[in-house]
């Protein structure tokens, strides 16, 4: 039997080093070559003045997932609030339940007032068939260089 995943909205000072093992795995699995080095302060911050929410799975009392977003007008349109997801991550043995999550964080993000989602994917692991399937719409693809 597949236990029971709940989600929820968290608060980032209270999750946080409990996500740290979840956020490294999440590096490894897309490839990025730098070591993780994540300016928790500037989180805390930002979730003070409202402008990040974290989301979580969680199995029982353990985090398996989190999706993290950052909310702010859109800076061409101010009338629009707009969630942009800077960290979507499920366990692999739990990546059965991320459309899941992914509807849940959108029905939560829209009861907030959010107008618009950016959802993105990595090359490694690109899931944009599921959201095109979820609704989302194709509007730039970003490169990267290191220097």
């Amino acid at each position: 039997m597949t236990p029971s995943i709940n989600y929820q909205l968290a608060d980032i000072k209270e999750k946080f080093e409990e996500a740290r093992p979840l956020m490294q795995e999440h590096n490894l699995e897309v490839g990025l070559p730098k070591t993780l080095e994540i300016r928790k302060e500037d989180y805390f911050e930002a979730q003070d003045y409202g402008h990040i929410k974290l989301f979580t799975a969680s199995v029982g009392d353990k985090i398996v997932g989190y999706g993290l977003f950052a909310i702010d007008d859109h800076i061409h349109h101010k009338s629009l609030l707009c969630a942009k997801q800077t960290a979507l991550f499920i366990k692999k043995i739990y990546r059965g339940n991320g459309i899941a999550f992914v509807k849940y964080c959108e029905k939560e993000l829209k009861n907030m007032g959010i107008h618009y989602i950016q959802q993105s994917t990595t090359v490694k692991h690109d899931w944009s068939l599921v959201l095109i399937r979820l609704g989302y719409s194709k509007l730039e693809e970003i490169y990267i260089k290191e220097l």
